[in-house]
């Protein structure tokens, strides 16, 4: 292949230059050079904004565009709806309708609470018994007399003497004729008994305890009376 055509030679005769004849202009300088560096990068910044600015206005589009579509599916549905209410016409209940109509069912509420009532206690063998047996001799009642360091409450006497083996339905009645003296109201039968389980357990009855007797009045105002006024008020105040 033949290179010495005359137009390649006159082009590269054109384009050859000898040495030391290349351009002496000078190069950009550093400034220039970074001013063109920073403009560069705003114009990438404001690119990469732009797209990011036609990304949201699409998605936008695109949300009002289902938001007009499901709206306008609403409105017709309730349009139709609406024609067709006003188109029927009633129909007239039957007994058989009723018998092809679906039962509805309801839950029941709660059931009402029923409070426990409880009944009459038995009655003790004992006492029936007692009940069908013929008066006694020394059918009566009596009062046994028991020292005490406190006022208690009844209900805590009754537990201790049922603590100590006494019946306590033959406990007929408990009260404090004086200071630190409890009497036990007992029928005569019931009596030795209770004495009996009193002394095993080694509790003393008081004998000579009168609750008739002056000296249980403790009040400041009956202090100055005369001992038959004394007296004729304590037998006041246990009747």
């Amino acid at each position: 292949m033949k290179t010495d055509s005359p137009t390649v030679s006159k082009s590269i005769k054109r384009m050859s230059k000898p040495y030391g004849e290349e351009s002496t202009q000078p190069l950009l300088a550093m400034d220039q050079f970074k001013l063109i560096m920073s403009k560069l990068s705003k114009f990438e910044t404001l690119t990469d904004q732009l797209e990011e600015a036609l990304a949201r206005i699409t998605e936008l589009d695109y949300k009002l565009a289902v938001r007009d579509t499901n709206a306008g599916t609403a409105a017709s549905k309730y349009a139709q709806v609406t024609t067709a209410t006003t188109t029927q016409q009633p129909i007239a209940e039957t007994y058989a309708s009723k018998l092809a109509s679906p039962t509805k069912y309801y839950k029941p509420g709660p059931k009402p609470v029923k409070f426990y009532k409880p009944g009459p206690r038995p009655i003790p063998v004992e006492r029936a018994q007692r009940l069908f047996k013929t008066p006694s001799e020394t059918s009566g009642y009596q009062f046994l007399y028991l020292s005490k360091k406190a006022r208690l409450p009844v209900g805590e006497i009754r537990r201790s003497l049922t603590a100590l083996g006494l019946t306590n339905s033959r406990i007929l009645d408990i009260h404090h004729p004086a200071k630190n003296v409890c009497a036990l109201l007992v029928h005569n039968d019931y009596a030795p008994i209770a004495t009996t389980i009193f002394s095993e357990k080694g509790i003393k009855l008081l004998t000579t305890s009168n609750p008739c007797d002056p000296s249980i009045i403790h009040d400041p105002t009956h202090a100055t009376k005369f001992t038959e006024e004394r007296i004729h008020l304590a037998n006041e105040i246990q009747k």
